[in-house]
Formats: structure tokens, C-alpha cells, sequence
């Protein structure tokens, strides 16, 4: 989305990110159009079947379509000496 409609998702997104604080999932959300992108401090935040249906019921209520899960190994790229937090290692 472009203008206007580019702000609305972001809003969007931050409404999101603290809607499921509120269910207990620390998270960062990233608006990508209709498509939340949560990266989760926690993947096992999203292991309990209620809790990622309620993720999902949130998303479509924040005006979502898609919820994506981005999982980042912080932990294992501090072990091998790659803290730059990307997700996907392109080398």
C-alpha cells in the first residue's frame, strides 16, 4: 500500500503487537499490506494450539488477512558469533 493506507497498517500493527501482549506473546509486529509479520521473543509463545488461533482471531480483527511467523535464533547466532538478528542467513 502506498500514502494513507501504508500509515493505517502500521497503526495497525502496533495495535496487534499489543493485543497479543496481552495474551502473553512478547512479539515485534511488522506490517507488509493485509500480511502481519510476527517475530516472537519466544517461539514457544506459538506451540499452544488456543494461543496462535487467538493470535490469528486478532490479526483479522486488527484488519489482517495472513499472520506470519518470523523465527529468529538469537541464541544460536550469538553462539556462533552472529548477532545481527536476520533471520535468514544468505551466505
Amino acid at each position: 500500500m502506498t500514502g494513507d493506507g501504508a500509515a493505517s497498517y502500521a497503526a495497525r500493527a502496533a495495535l496487534l503487537e499489543g493485543a497479543l501482549r496481552s495474551i502473553g506473546v512478547d512479539c515485534a509486529v511488522e506490517a507488509r499490506d493485509r500480511l502481519a509479520v510476527v517475530v516472537p521473543q519466544r517461539a514457544e509463545d506459538f506451540t499452544d494450539p488456543t494461543r496462535r488461533e487467538a493470535a490469528l482471531r486478532l490479526a483479522t480483527e486488527h484488519g489482517f488477512t495472513h499472520l506470519a511467523l518470523e523465527l529468529v535464533d538469537l541464541a544460536g547466532a550469538r553462539r556462533a558469533g552472529r548477532d545481527d538478528g536476520a533471520a535468514l542467513r544468505r551466505d
